[in-house]
């Protein structure tokens, strides 16, 4: 008649191990496997070309959505939206406005809500 052990208080139920591995792994897949939120629709885009590119880019207002007009005109009818911090590789200058193409979205852009990037 050997004593028996006590039984373990608190199974696994009641207070599980608090786990030590680090918890970062996971989530730089999650960012690895994350496409950039700005390519939009037809957006293809590869990182090869970006770094080669001398060409400006510019960026859209992060603020909120900027609408796409229908001619370089505050009351012309507006096309679309670009959504906040866009980045546009298609433009060009046309007095207080860019005409820009993005995806399959062609307009003019109000130049405050712009900024080129060398």
């Amino acid at each position: 008649g050997e004593p028996r052990p006590a039984p373990i208080r608190g199974g696994s139920s009641e207070n599980p191990p608090k786990k030590t591995e680090p918890t970062w792994e996971p989530i730089t897949t999650v960012i690895k496997d994350t496409p950039p939120e700005e390519n939009g629709p037809g957006q293809g885009r590869h990182p090869e070309d970006i770094e080669a590119s001398t060409t400006p880019v510019m960026k859209i207002w992060e603020n909120g959505q900027v609408d796409v007009l229908e001619k370089p005109n505050v009351t012309a009818r507006i096309t679309g939206t670009l959504p906040p911090g866009a980045r546009v590789t298609h433009f060009k200058d046309v007095g207080s406005f860019y005409q820009i193409e993005y995806g399959g979205l062609k307009g003019f852009v109000y130049k405050d809500f712009c900024k080129i990037l060398k």
